[in-house]
């Protein structure tokens, strides 16, 4: 299951004094095997841990990030306090670590590792509550039979997210069923979109002159927000489509992706269709398989409401110090013109730079122009959309 998605992963650590040296050892191993077998990266899972018993005792923020390795030490000597078993405390003060260090419009997940009922079950069950309500997934994991399950079910988000085991050896059995559950969930949450994985398609590489070759590390290494909107009409066939797809995905393995440089959107319009927004950042395998899963919606071609879109994405998820790049790719002139220069008007006033592509036969240059903010590309089918990879990527670096 292709994991590789923005989401972050508080993992509860209860360190109640009825836990046993030996036995505390093991479920730190636990703990350490378990974000081993997750996608930790900067644009995709980012994990916390915090220790409670009567108190809250060692945290792990989930920011700054943390890579693997630096979690697995962070993991192997977390302290016990060997205190009672404040379940509630812990959940609350996880749910307070979500709100100050948790990424925007990314899932969360809590994993709550404990021995023993609670101090307060009533309390525990307000906590767990209250979480799952800011939604939060909770997946409780319980050690020591069955006398406590009850408490466990009312914890965690659903029956299935219930993981009992009979001792703290026995957790290393549940790494791979805790792992593939938590990836069902953050890859099929609404705020993040999920696909199958389909090949990746190698960069297109174009020859260039060695005199006029760009320093790319110096010029496009930085910030910057791009959004590609594309003509959903139903004057584009089938084939068609898929051929401008294989453009978006091929323009992509042309940027230098990361949360720091360059972030990319995308919104297939004629009404607004499938979106694919700059927030979370997303990876460039991600956003490749994104590409080649956007739905053809087939009506008219209202450019003028996925500028307006587009617009607003800038709006709401674009950074302030970043330059903002709209690519309108379309294979003919919109249904209303005069709308589409007001929008495409207030958007360069906004400081967006607007690169029009004009696809086919139908000569509509003149509203191409209108739109542009400078340059306009036209070819002459969706087959050659491929031949402009190389100027275009150069155009927005510069």
């Amino acid at each position: 299951m292709n994991c590789y998605v923005p989401a972050d992963i508080m993992i509860l650590i209860d360190g109640s004094d009825s836990i046993q040296d030996s036995d505390w050892r093991n479920m730190l191993l636990f703990v350490k095997n378990l974000i081993t077998q997750f996608d930790v990266a900067e644009d995709a899972i980012h994990v916390g841990m915090v220790v409670y018993s009567s108190t809250i005792g060692d945290h792990i923020a989930l920011q700054p990030f943390k890579n693997k390795r630096l979690l697995g030490l962070f993991a192997e000597n977390l302290r016990h306090p060997k205190g009672s078993t404040n379940t509630g405390k812990g959940i609350a003060y996880a749910v307070e670590q979500f709100k100050i260090y948790g990424r925007p419009n990314v899932p969360k997940i809590m994993i709550v590792i404990t021995d023993g009922s609670s101090d307060n079950p009533r309390d525990t069950a307000f906590q767990a509550n209250r979480a799952k309500n800011q939604g939060i997934r909770i997946l409780a994991v319980g050690i020591g039979g069955q006398q406590f399950r009850e408490e466990l079910r009312k914890i965690a988000s659903r029956i299935e997210k219930v993981y009992v085991k009979t001792s703290f050896r026995e957790l290393t059995k549940l790494v791979e069923s805790i792992r593939n559950m938590v990836c069902q969930v953050i890859t099929t949450t609404p705020a993040i979109i999920s696909t199958p994985p389909l090949p990746t398609l190698p960069p297109v590489v174009v020859p260039v002159d060695p005199s006029k070759e760009m320093n790319t590390d110096r010029i496009c290494n930085v910030p910057g927000d791009i959004i590609f909107l594309l003509d959903g009409s139903k004057s584009i066939s089938d084939a068609d489509f898929v051929k401008l797809k294989s453009f978006i995905a091929n323009m992509v393995d042309n940027f230098e992706i990361s949360p720091s440089a360059v972030h990319i959107g995308m919104i297939v319009y004629t009404v607004i269709g499938d979106t694919v927004g700059l927030q979370p950042p997303k990876t460039k395998t991600l956003l490749k398989i994104l590409a080649k899963n956007l739905r053809h919606p087939k009506d008219g071609t209202n450019t003028a409401r996925g500028i307006q879109r587009a617009r607003e994405m800038f709006r709401d998820e674009g950074r302030n110090f970043a330059p903002k790049l709209l690519v309108v790719i379309t294979d003919g002139r919109s249904t209303l013109p005069r709308n589409t220069l007001e929008q495409a008007t207030q958007a360069k006033q906004e400081g967006i730079t607007i690169i029009p592509v004009g696809v086919g036969s139908a000569l509509f240059s003149q509203e191409l122009n209108q739109i542009a903010t400078k340059k306009v590309f036209e070819v002459s089918d969706f087959r050659s959309l491929q031949l402009i990879i190389t100027a275009m990527r150069d155009l927005i670096c510069t």
